[in-house]
């Protein structure tokens, strides 16, 4: 039987309940699950104090706790919990992008119609703003493996037979093989392709092999993030005349992947602004906050965390100058703390991720559209080096000093950061010595 724990309901909603707990030292909050037949005539009958155990449940794209098996504590009193209700229970059925900024805005504030729709408006425009630059970043992330797949010369046959090594990447070729047959039959793209006759169906043909552009062409965010991985893990792309192109692949390879929760969000309407900033977005923030030390976690350690040493270093620097990522007692403190608010949200680290590959592509792939993206993104971040500033709503909800754009800012200070007249250049030197990357080593034969 696993460990039992106890703690104390502090509320009941329909279908789940909160307790607060002292766990190793450290007062937390968990969330319970309250099935239908636990409440009787809308009443949820339990002592204020309980026993519970405790498991790890995948909930938006996180690891958290949950509390089950729950016990009354003999000889105390049992309580009738009334079900509490939210104070915007009703417009969460109604209107989600409502209900999203009204909570943001704080129970004893109410926001006019006006300012709402300029709320709405503006997580729409900034939306919009992500696509046109996801969409960015994956033309270069093609264009830079194509370029060097080409440059060293590698077979697609070879690209092939690693891709087809891996599970996840053998279904996406298949995938695209069937599409490129489809959608370049008796096109002059159809003579570029290689192919045989289909084992179940004499009659009919299959893809064996084609351009890898083609290839490349129609895969999802997700997709291109497994065949780069699978490709930079298989086969040596190192070369002196393609290192400073490799070592951006290289760097971006994992972030690039966390680019779907945001992109996702953008294309299909979601509301973006408000998951990003909300902390509760992980139901387990109130458990992994209470110590930013990396063994309190119901997950990963953050010291294991790829960007960790980058964004530690960073910390150590700000600190000096009077600027804490977290206002944690110390540097170390600072960068743990901040680095687990990251780990432990999908969406915060999203976000923190597509500024990252954005500063990463402009340092080893393309400038020329550096200034026209930082003007852009004024829209709901604060200037740096004195951008063409978008004001709107932004700058002062849900309060001017803890405004949307103050507190997007924070969230990517550690990259921003390296814009200054103080640390401008060093964003590159210092990515490279805090990240691994491997020497060469060639793993397929060519």
């Amino acid at each position: 039987m696993g460990k039992k724990y106890e703690g104390k309901i502090v509320d009941i909603y329909k279908n789940y309940g909160i307790l607060k707990s002292i766990i190793d030292d450290h007062e937390v909050t968990v969330h319970f699950i309250i099935l239908p037949d636990m409440i009787t005539d809308g009443v949820f009958q339990m002592t204020e104090t309980i026993k519970y155990q405790m498991k790890n449940i995948e909930n938006r794209k996180s690891k958290v706790y949950v509390a089950y098996n729950l016990e009354n504590i003999v000889d105390l009193e049992i309580k009738n919990w009334k079900l509490s209700k939210h104070k915007f229970e009703k417009i969460i059925t109604d209107d989600h992008y409502t209900y999203l900024f009204k909570k943001m805005a704080g129970n004893d504030r109410d926001i006019s119609q006006e300012n709402l729709n300029s709320l709405i408006k503006y997580d729409k425009q900034a939306k919009e703003f992500f696509l046109k630059w996801i969409l960015y970043i994956e033309s270069q992330m093609k264009d830079t493996l194509i370029y060097i797949l080409n440059k060293l010369q590698i077979s697609t046959t070879t690209i092939y037979r690693v891709l087809k090594g891996n599970g996840k990447t053998k279904s996406i070729v298949d995938r695209q093989f069937k599409f490129v047959k489809s959608e370049f039959m008796f096109k002059p793209e159809f003579s570029t392709l290689s192919l045989k006759r289909s084992e179940n169906d004499p009659n009919d043909i299959v893809v064996s092999d084609c351009p890898i552009p083609l290839f490349l062409e129609t895969l999802s965010l997700n997709e291109l993030g497994e065949v780069l991985n699978q490709i930079l893990q298989k086969i040596d792309l190192s070369n002196k005349k393609t290192h400073e192109k490799y070592k951006y692949l290289y760097l971006v390879k994992e972030s690039f992947l966390e680019l779907a929760f945001i992109r996702n969000a953008s294309a299909h309407g979601n509301p973006l602004i408000p998951i990003v900033l909300d902390n509760n977005f992980n139901a387990n923030y109130l458990y992994e906050m209470a110590s930013a030390f990396p063994s309190w976690n119901s997950k990963e350690s953050v010291e294991k965390w790829e960007l960790f040493n980058f964004i530690r270093f960073t910390a150590r620097s700000l600190y000096k100058q009077g600027i804490p990522l977290v206002d944690a007692g110390s540097p170390q403190l600072s960068a743990l703390a901040f680095t687990k608010s990251l780990l432990i949200n999908p969406a915060k680290r999203s976000f923190f991720m597509f500024f990252f590959v954005m500063l990463s592509t402009f340092e080893y792939i393309d400038s020329n559209n550096e200034e026209e993206f930082w003007n852009e993104s004024t829209f709901f971040i604060h200037s740096i080096l004195g951008e063409e500033v978008t004001r709107n709503y932004f700058d002062e909800f849900p309060n001017k000093e803890y405004s949307v754009k103050t507190m997007l800012t924070r969230l990517v200070l550690p990259l921003i950061s390296y814009r200054t007249f103080e640390h401008g250049g060093q964003f590159k030197p210092i990515l490279e010595a805090s990240m691994n990357i491997p020497q060469k080593k060639y793993l397929v034969e060519m």
